[in-house]
């Protein structure tokens, strides 16, 4: 998978670049929360390890993705006075300086709350929430264009596999209801983009050229 999306953004045109910098964002904040939800609410190892090894390859992949992005200009570095050009900084540093002070900000946080169960709760819901809307910003695009370019039906279904496989196992395996939760708002939304395949992708065949 690491290798498949390294070569998609390799090969993606330059103008994809800033999108994949945001998917990177989506996983790698929503897995950073993951790990201190896990401090106050022990889930099975092996989400935690996966959290760990998700945000080191997306770490990688983001790297990538601003090699292959258009450069932008003036130069723009992550600090208090750049605030309104969040997550669209020009060097890799400044991403790895806001991950850090995010990390030690909910670092900080869960320290002095982690024996606050509403705290401990709402920690994953965040998390979950995160990543449950990754598939959304492609939903609504379908939506607003009535188009489904670059979308293909054996694409969502991997997803729909994957997320299908991913909720069992979270329900066989008795983990937190945000995991849960998260599984079937992903299915849901896999779901209907299946949809929009089905009806956009025959209006689109039907447009008159």
């Amino acid at each position: 998978f690491f290798f498949q999306a390294e070569d998609g953004i390799r090969d993606a045109q330059e103008s994809r670049g800033l999108g994949d910098v945001y998917k990177r964002q989506i996983l790698i904040l929503a897995n950073i929360l993951r790990i201190f939800f896990w401090i106050g609410n022990r889930f099975d190892t092996a989400l935690l390890v996966q959290s760990i090894f998700m945000i080191l390859a997306q770490l990688l992949l983001l790297r990538t993705c601003l090699q292959n992005s258009p450069k932008r200009q003036p130069i723009v570095k992550f600090s208090p006075k750049t605030i309104g050009a969040f997550w669209r900084w020009s060097d890799y540093g400044s991403y790895l300086e806001f991950l850090l002070c995010f990390w030690v900000a909910v670092g900080f946080l869960s320290l002095l709350f982690v024996r606050v169960p509403l705290f401990v709760e709402l920690l994953g819901f965040a998390s979950v929430s995160i990543e449950a809307c990754l598939g959304l910003p492609q939903l609504l695009r379908n939506y607003r264009t009535k188009q489904t370019e670059g979308v293909s039906v054996p694409l969502i279904l991997s997803w729909f596999i994957g997320d299908a496989l991913k909720t069992v196992y979270y329900i066989a395996m008795a983990q937190p209801f945000q995991f849960i939760l998260c599984g079937f708002v992903q299915l849901i939304v896999d779901i209907i983009i299946l949809g929009q395949l089905k009806v956009y992708g025959k209006s689109t065949k039907t447009k008159p050229e």
